[in-house]
């Protein structure tokens, strides 16, 4: 006697295809595909069955990671902030502040060195990235050059060594374009005539041509490098403050949505401006410590970010 052919039998009922597709996807860890050709039935309704079972009960998904919390968190930010990607690093509030900002930038250095090959990387001071350019490794990264977005802080304190860029120059194996001014001078006239100094003019052009920027945020206090440098003082600070100001990047102002404040420190910064920031592809902000969610959402709201690296505390305060 010829064997019947298999689609001239009559189907399982549902409750059996159901309940074999759930065996074999989960314990078996078959395909959808291969269940379907196996019990006869589309890849489609394969799909069905396993979400109906998931709806009855009859399967109960427990993903069992501490860290999904924080990648949850992140995704959430992401979409409401409107920016391209959120990394958040895992700290508690016990922790000494500059311990929150060395993790930031160890994090920091791991995104970048997952980064293609060849790049420029335009690059501001902070003790974050003196952290981050620590934690890279020798000859992990090869990029074209290194340009500096800002002058520089005047200050050197132990947490921002006087050889920060020097290392990472070396350790990049490239070499490094600096801003031979102070970030901010003493006086508008003295703003608009180094920027026409042709050493100067250069490194600005040059940093608009970064591929990659890598940035810190700083608060508008007595804890930002700008006061503790000497940059501004109380009565800055207060006359900021009163025109809106939140934070500061790239030794630049900006309040709330991330506007620019209409001082005369517009004048006196020696950096690249936040139109020709904004055109670098990829803006990485290292916004690790206490009380930097509204800086943070200034500088999304401004467009300013395109990735933001902060600890999980922060994004709370962010959600």
């Amino acid at each position: 006697m010829k064997k019947l052919a298999s689609n001239t039998l009559t189907e399982l009922d549902k409750e059996s295809l159901l309940l074999r597709c759930v065996y074999l996807f989960y314990n078996d860890k078959t395909s959808m595909q291969t269940i379907g050709h196996k019990l006869g039935i589309s890849r489609f309704r394969v799909s069905r069955y396993l979400k109906e079972a998931e709806e009855k009960g009859i399967v109960k998904i427990e993903i069992n990671d501490d860290k999904l919390v924080y990648e949850s968190l992140a995704c959430e930010l992401q979409e409401k902030c409107g920016v391209g990607r959120v990394i958040i690093v895992p700290v508690t509030i016990t922790m000494e502040e500059d311990l929150v900002r060395k993790m930031v930038g160890q994090k920091g250095a791991e995104l970048l060195t997952s980064a293609r090959q060849d790049f420029t990387i335009g690059i501001t001071w902070g003790r974050t990235i003196a952290h981050m350019i620590e934690s890279i490794s020798e000859s992990g990264l090869k990029v074209r050059r290194i340009v500096e977005l800002t002058g520089g802080p005047g200050l050197i304190d132990a947490g921002m060594p006087t050889n920060t860029l020097a290392t990472f120059a070396r350790k990049l194996l490239t070499h490094c374009y600096q801003m031979p001014s102070p970030i901010i001078v003493s006086s508008v006239e003295i703003g608009r005539s180094l920027k026409l100094d042709k050493s100067i003019r250069t490194t600005l052009e040059m940093s608009k041509t970064s591929e990659i920027a890598i940035c810190g945020i700083a608060m508008l206090d007595k804890s930002s490098m700008l006061f503790r440098a000497g940059f501004i003082d109380e009565d800055d600070l207060a006359s900021l403050k009163a025109k809106g100001a939140v934070g500061s990047v790239l030794g630049r102002f900006f309040d709330k949505d991330g506007q620019e404040i209409d001082s005369e420190f517009k004048e006196r910064v020696i950096a690249i401006g936040f139109d020709e920031f904004r055109q670098i592809p990829e803006r990485i902000f290292l916004a690790g410590g206490w009380g930097k969610a509204e800086c943070i959402r200034g500088l999304l709201r401004g467009g300013l970010a395109s990735t933001i690296i902060t600890d999980n505390i922060t994004a709370s305060e962010l959600a």
